[in-house]
């Protein structure tokens, strides 16, 4: 494969990411999804894109074409150069906890000055995930206590706003080593979803 063909394949799916995402921001809802992590694919592919796209540039184009594209791609990597923690941003994912046929339990983090977490619940719907609510929220009073334990979701079901799980304890609010099963039962809040 020649370096022009390389370079406008990477450019394609640049500009095909980059249109793709522009469509996601404006038709999806910004508290719902594109499952299978769509989003973030989107996300890596135009973002770390110039990356390659900066250093493949072919010889044959006119000096200015170089020029402009280089300076173009120059200045879409000039922050993650500059800002580091930018990385940071570009690879967290939420991570998926727990998924049944109809559900998916999302765990979100937010590690900026207030280091902030949620399990957010998304119901599956065609190629989105819907924002249903959230429970056990490190913000959350009402559900202090929850939030103290440490526990994997084996089963769960969800049913009037309301949570019910089986979930394997790991640890309990004294912070010792608990391995049992557990049934917890809470409710699901509606605001406060992630971006």
């Amino acid at each position: 494969m020649t370096k022009s063909k390389f370079f406008y394949i990477i450019l394609s799916f640049y500009v095909l990411s980059g249109i793709l995402g522009l469509i996601t921001l404006n038709v999806v809802d910004n508290y719902d999804r594109l499952r299978w992590n769509i989003g973030d694919i989107l996300r890596l592919l135009f973002f770390l894109t110039p990356f390659v796209l900066v250093f493949c540039v072919p010889k044959k184009l006119p000096t200015w074409s170089k020029v402009c594209m280089r300076i173009y791609f120059g200045i879409c990597i000039w922050p993650f150069i500059v800002f580091p923690p930018l990385w940071w941003f570009l690879f967290n994912f939420d991570t998926a906890l727990a998924e049944n046929n109809q559900y998916i339990i999302r765990l979100y983090r937010y590690g900026g000055r207030d280091y902030y977490e949620q399990k957010s619940i998304y119901k599956k719907s065609g190629i989105l995930e819907k924002y249903v609510g959230l429970f056990d929220s490190s913000d959350s009073y009402v559900y202090s206590e929850l939030n103290q334990l440490d526990y994997d979701i084996k089963e769960f079901k969800i049913e009037k706003m309301t949570f019910t799980g089986k979930v394997l304890l790991k640890r309990n609010e004294n912070g010792q080593v608990v391995t049992k099963d557990t049934l917890i039962v809470c409710p699901i809040f509606e605001k406060q979803a992630p971006y």
